[in-house]
């Protein structure tokens, strides 16, 4: 759900542990979370990575569980704003990532089937589960290198591949 303030969505979140922290905890973790929005830099290959599939005429989208007021200018900042045909927000649509129903409303709003989708992604249990469930192809992205998985990348340039 939308949240006018940090302090208040970190609240919710404690509480759905059950959980209720004192005040210096939540304006740590807030200060933590803007320290790390304000330091956010992407990997060196992704905004040429994302330019090259835009040039191919591949549909972009961005999933994401995060929310968007926390992000709100970064991708801007960054230059990956006109990277994305799409960007969906977990909290505006009401599923998660790993939730076929997210990932079938981005798809319906690119106009791309999953037979002719690939859903990338760093994490095993949100990404690649998700995609999974939605019959989408996933990729992996294992920057070490030290998962196991059939179809998985170490940089976003190896993404054409399962581009075909």
């Amino acid at each position: 759900k939308p949240y006018d303030d940090q302090q208040e969505m970190f609240k919710d979140a404690f509480a759905a542990f059950g959980l209720r922290p004192q005040d210096w905890i939540i304006e740590k973790l807030i200060g933590i979370w803007n320290k790390s929005s304000l330091l956010a830099t992407p990997y060196p290959e992704t905004i040429q990575a994302l330019e090259q599939l835009k040039s191919k005429g591949i549909k972009i989208a961005l999933i994401s569980n995060t929310f968007k007021r926390s992000v709100d200018g970064l991708l801007e900042k960054l230059g990956m704003d006109r990277l994305f045909d799409v960007v969906c927000w977990s909290y505006e649509e009401g599923h998660l990532k790993h939730d076929t129903q997210l990932i079938e409303i981005a798809l319906e709003k690119l106009g791309v089937s999953k037979e002719d989708a690939v859903m990338v992604g760093d994490s095993m249990e949100t990404d690649i589960a998700g995609a999974e469930k939605a019959g989408v192809t996933p990729v992996l992205v294992d920057r070490k290198g030290t998962r196991e998985y059939a179809n998985k990348v170490q940089s976003l340039t190896e993404l054409e591949k399962f581009m075909e």
